[in-house]
């Protein structure tokens, strides 16, 4: 922009150098038509579609300024279709309740804090999880937080998850004229997030590239008006259901070890188990290029192990199937993947002792 103004203080200069080169050049007539195959709205039109839907088995992972659901990674999903169908598909914590009503089904809880826990089960219940969170984030409920924290310490980033179908069969399109959009239609889950100011569903398209689309919604007084779209192969299971295990177990409180190749790393100071010290340290999170898992939350970086030193998110490769409660000793609850910053990756297992 600056450049501009700079130019356009000085129309003579621009005026008199385009006159010389005219009146010094040969008169030829000058074609200012695009050729058939160069830079049409048609030919992006096409391109964005194709990266939307040249693999109809991924997943786009929709990220976002404000949260839909109250996790702290992207968790709503977008199947795209070359029918110019479209699904939509949500990861939502079960809930601070869900997993309250967990530790009291753990049995790793004194009867004093199976008692507290009830008590806020029965405050919070009538409560949707993500207003719930909100209302702990007043000032006025710090004594409710607290209580909450002394039995779920790390309920903002880390929950049991569950994975749910929003619609299916949904309309999109890549259209225009003017500015290259994806719009959807017969989508009763987006109108309704438009109406009530969270979500558009008409999209300037800003970006596309194989695995990126950056969206600019039409929509002015939406927190989410600039988002993006990453494609991800990884389907969330496996994090899903990693997660649900750990949580399962009461992550502070059960003894479960972390281990790499067979070894168990000596339990961080200060914690009381490498599982007690993974939930606390570790937030769910998402990566572009590798999907969900977990990543550090900066507690007990002094303490780090070192196979997690330099880890830029941790993935779940595998996870025990059956009950985690009475699954008995040496049990291997779930494999993690370390994927480091240098590209190189370690895997890691909890393990029940």
């Amino acid at each position: 922009m600056n450049r501009l103004i700079k130019i356009l203080h000085k129309p003579a200069v621009i005026a008199l150098a385009v006159m010389a080169t005219v009146s010094f050049s040969c008169q030829k007539k000058l074609d200012y038509t695009k050729p058939a195959d160069g830079n049409t709205f048609e030919k992006d039109k096409v391109a964005a579609f194709k990266v939307l839907t040249d693999n109809e088995d991924a997943l786009w992972a929709w990220e976002m300024p404000s949260s839909l659901t109250g996790n702290t990674f992207p968790s709503i999903l977008l199947q795209f279709f070359k029918d110019s169908t479209a699904n939509i598909y949500s990861i939502f914590a079960d809930g601070i309740v869900a997993d309250l009503q967990k530790l009291r089904a753990s049995g790793t809880l004194t009867p004093a804090e199976s008692s507290q826990a009830l008590s806020l089960i029965n405050t919070f219940a009538p409560y949707p999880d993500n207003q719930l969170r909100d209302i702990l984030e007043n000032p006025a409920n710090i004594t409710f937080k607290n209580r909450t924290l002394a039995l779920l310490p790390n309920y903002p980033g880390f929950n049991s998850q569950g994975i749910y179908v929003e619609e299916t069969d949904g309309a999109f399109d890549m259209n225009g004229p003017v500015q290259l959009s994806l719009t959807f239609h017969n989508s009763f889950l987006l109108s309704l997030l438009k109406e009530n100011g969270a979500l558009d569903f008409d999209f300037r398209v800003m970006r596309a590239v194989p695995d990126t689309v950056i969206l600019d919604g039409y929509y002015a007084n939406n927190a989410n008006k600039k988002s993006t779209l990453y494609k991800t192969l990884e389907t969330p299971v496996n994090f899903r259901d990693g997660s649900n295990i750990l949580m399962r177990v009461n992550p502070s409180k059960a003894l479960v070890s972390l281990r790499v190749d067979g070894t168990a790393i000596p339990t961080p100071a200060g914690f009381r188990s490498g599982l007690d010290f993974f939930y606390r340290a570790f937030n769910q999170s998402f990566n572009a290029k590798k999907g969900y898992g977990f990543a550090a939350n900066g507690v007990g970086t002094a303490v780090m192990p070192d196979v997690l030193k330099s880890a830029k998110i941790v993935t779940v490769k595998s996870f025990f199937n059956g009950n985690p409660l009475t699954a008995p000793s040496g049990t291997v609850l779930v494999t993690m993947t370390v994927n480091n910053n240098d590209g190189s990756v370690k895997d890691i297992t909890f393990v029940k002792d």
